[in-house]
């Protein structure tokens, strides 16, 4: 089973790996101008050979006493001087000994997680923020007095739809979620699938004109705890330039969780922004259409019922274009309408954008021999190039190079989903 691994923890499996990187240690005590320990300096024979310019890091502090450069070493005493001014903290005893920057290491396992990659099903989005892995609720106008924020509870997520959703916590009926405007052509139908649980009260899926500053169609509401796809097919109204999706709560009591928004994708639309993250197109391995097998009821579906029967072709059905310099670099194009479906990017994603790794305290997910192998390589190459003529840093690449490479083939991806055609409601070809 995979678990969360700190940075902390991270740096310290690279101590054991890379001899000389770091120590970490339990301080006796703490002056001012240096840090005592008998075990670790105690009747030291090196000296100020080894202990001159290393890092004293005190992880779990900020400011003047987190980083001091060291100075000289009294191996009678086991007190170990830095050459900076004076701590003002002398009570916290977590220490740790570098041969490189605590900046510089921390660097070096976030650049690891560039490398590791999690295959992954998003919403392809009409709008910022459709698939709701954005941080805050920057992108969402509140309607009335509703309380909106991000949430990461396992429960309130739906299972594959990201690391967080949507939450509406009504201060009086009707209150709601509002999505930015999109540009639509008027007289055109449109599609809008949103994929929600009601915790508490009824849900209400809206379409607004925002030209004409009215709600067209007819809502499609739903009040059931599990995980639903709602959906409607609408014709925007004569004069409309642009709409909005409205996420509404109707009773004030309700508590909507909303994991996505699929559109609204309008009839001949065929391009497609794409997210941040797909700036290459090995990214992005294919597109899927939807299907669910349980229906609910009317433009209700069980979410838990979604699978897929084939992936769009890259080429063939669509591409990615990344044309980085343009104000809109990352576009999908289509090849052929969408139709009424509601689709989902299959890609790999790198895991550094999931996993921030900003704090001591923060964790990833990712599996830990795979990040510690890329994390090892990082840390070699920044040796290799200040110290060229050491071959045991040449070494240390050229393994870390082939442990990384290992870790990687032993993670493939799955395979893809092959077409298939269905004749007379018999699958085949």
């Amino acid at each position: 089973m995979t678990v969360a691994t700190s940075r902390t923890t991270l740096r310290r499996h690279l101590f054991d790996r890379i001899p000389g990187l770091g120590v970490s240690l339990t301080a006796d005590s703490i002056q001012t101008d240096g840090i005592t320990s008998l075990l670790v300096f105690g009747h030291s024979e090196e000296g100020d050979r080894v202990s001159e310019g290393r890092y004293i890091y005190r992880p779990d502090l900020t400011g003047n006493d987190r980083v001091k450069i060291t100075t000289t070493l009294n191996g009678t005493t086991g007190k170990l001087s830095h050459g900076g001014s004076a701590y003002t903290n002398t009570s916290d005893l977590n220490c740790e000994l570098l041969a490189l920057h605590p900046d510089e290491l921390n660097a070096c396992i976030q650049r690891a997680l560039r490398h590791v990659y999690l295959e992954t099903h998003i919403a392809l989005p009409a709008f910022l923020d459709a698939d709701m892995q954005t941080a805050g609720v920057g992108n969402w106008a509140v309607g009335g007095s509703a309380a909106l924020s991000k949430v990461t509870a396992a429960t309130n997520v739906f299972p594959g739809g990201g690391t967080q959703a949507l939450f509406i916590n009504n201060g009086a009926a009707n209150d709601y979620a509002e999505s930015p405007s999109i540009r639509v052509p008027q007289n055109t139908g449109v599609f809008v699938a949103v994929i929600v649980r009601a915790d508490l009260g009824t849900f209400s899926l809206q379409l607004y004109d925002v030209t004409g500053a009215a709600v067209f169609g007819t809502a499609v509401t739903y009040d059931d705890e599990g995980w639903a796809r709602v959906w409607r097919q609408d014709t925007t109204p004569s004069g409309c330039e642009e709409m909005t999706v409205r996420l509404v709560g109707v009773e004030a009591t309700a508590d909507i969780y909303v994991d996505c928004v699929l559109g609204p994708y309008y009839q001949g639309q065929r391009r497609f922004l794409a997210q941040s993250w797909l700036d290459e197109r090995f990214k992005l391995h294919g597109l899927r259409p939807a299907r669910y097998a349980r229906s609910i009821a009317a433009n209700i579906d069980d979410a838990n019922s979604r699978y897929f029967t084939e992936d769009w072709q890259r080429g063939r059905d669509f591409y990615l274009e990344t044309l980085h310099r343009e104000a809109n670099p990352y576009v999908i194009q289509l090849q052929s309408e969408i139709g009424g479906k509601d689709i989902w990017i299959a890609g790999e994603r790198p895991l550094s954008d999931v996993d921030t790794l900003t704090t001591e305290a923060a964790t990833t997910f990712g599996p830990l021999e795979q990040v510690l192998a890329y994390a090892e390589k990082e840390v070699a190459e920044i040796l290799v190039l200040r110290q060229p003529e050491e071959s045991r840093w040449k070494e240390l690449l050229a393994r870390a190079e082939k442990k990384a490479t290992l870790e990687t083939l032993a993670r493939p991806g799955l395979p893809r989903q092959r077409k298939r055609i269905f004749w007379s409601g018999i699958p085949g070809g």
